[in-house]
């Protein structure tokens, strides 16, 4: 019980907010779309508290020194990603997901990137590594680049770009030198432009090219764009409601459950619902980073967690809000699903047995 009242209960109470908005926004799916979406989001909420607070029991400090459990866990991800590659479920034109029994399982990519955080976590943090040598930049980015590369492969452009963007960011957060960084946007340079040519698929071409010019295509590349516009800009001040927002529960805008929960949240609570939600992230975001822990690596560990978050959330935005081309993320602990939901609530849990003992 001691443990248990040593916990952050304000990322606690604003994840328990999360599970409210989410459910609720869920549930009227069930009459207009026939989709049971409420009770499996359910679920998905109760196990991920129950992994929350059992993580929070157990004292992750002696992970941190196992490098061969570490290292097995980070190879694990990868076959798991491999084995996505060879044999997964396609689910919106990509192979991202390992199935059971016909029904979707998980999607191995959104737990690889917890995987991903503790590793780089503590390697930059082992031996008081510091970023003074290109090889140890180089390393950390094989790190990144592997998985990256096996999503990317997918092809699963959403969760690349996260890899990548989580990687520059971890970097930056250990301390990474000037020269080595405008390196970095070099190879970003030369990585966009061989990918347009070598690694997107035809559709995704055509998402990009319709980006830039909104419109072309409004029955096709442009609808989901377009489509999510609309549900944001009907939402006005106050919303209409969960259960009178009948553009997302209508059937116009695609994935309004998932890839574009956002804008089905801003037809139904409007500009005041969507402020509640952006003080709910800043606050386990602000949390996460003001964090100071025992070690230089739950620093780094949890600053890294509220940067995934931040990533993800911002980029799903974008894209509701046609900043950005469509590339298929979910929004933090708010879309429909179980896998994106768990892994953050396992990263959460982490966090939580290091504030635990701080």
């Amino acid at each position: 019980m001691a443990v248990l009242r040593e916990l952050d209960w304000v990322v606690i109470f604003c994840l328990f907010c999360f599970a409210l908005l989410s459910l609720a926004a869920l549930y009227p799916f069930g009459a207009f779309a026939g989709e049971n979406y409420f009770t499996r989001q359910l679920i998905f909420y109760v196990a991920a508290f129950f992994l929350l607070f059992s993580l929070s029991f157990i004292n992750v400090s002696f992970l941190k020194k196992q490098r061969v459990f570490i290292i097995s866990l980070y190879a694990i991800g990868l076959a798991l990603l491999t084995i996505v590659f060879l044999t997964g479920t396609h689910i919106r034109g990509a192979a991202s997901w390992i199935s059971f029994a016909g029904e979707v399982g998980f999607q191995p990519s959104e737990f690889m990137k917890i995987i991903l955080i503790f590793i780089l976590a503590r390697y930059f943090t082992a031996k008081q590594l510091y970023l003074y040598k290109f090889s140890n930049v180089f390393i950390s980015g094989m790190y990144a680049g592997l998985p990256a590369l096996l999503t990317l492969i997918q092809p699963d452009l959403g969760s690349a770009a996260v890899f990548f963007l989580l990687w520059v960011s971890m970097l930056m957060l250990a301390g990474l030198r000037w020269r080595h960084f405008l390196l970095i946007i070099l190879l970003i340079v030369v990585l966009t432009g061989s990918m347009w040519f070598w690694v997107l698929q035809p559709y995704q071409k055509v998402r990009v090219a319709s980006f830039f010019n909104p419109a072309s295509d409004p029955l096709g590349a442009n609808y989901s764009r377009n489509q999510s516009l609309i549900a944001i800009g009907g939402g006005g001040l106050f919303g209409k409601g969960f259960g009178a927002n009948v553009h997302s529960l209508g059937g116009f805008l695609p994935e309004a459950h998932n890839d574009f929960m956002f804008a089905t949240l801003a037809e139904s609570l409007g500009l005041g619902g969507i402020l509640i939600i952006f003080t709910l992230y800043g606050t386990i975001i602000y949390r996460l980073l003001v964090f100071e822990g025992k070690h230089g690596f739950d620093r780094l560990f949890a600053s890294s967690l509220a940067l995934l978050i931040f990533i993800e959330a911002a980029l799903n935005i974008a894209i509701a809000l046609g900043l950005l081309p469509v590339t298929g993320l979910t929004l933090p602990f708010l879309s429909y699903g179980g896998s994106s939901l768990i892994s953050l609530f396992i990263g959460l849990g982490i966090y939580q047995a290091l504030y635990v003992r701080a």
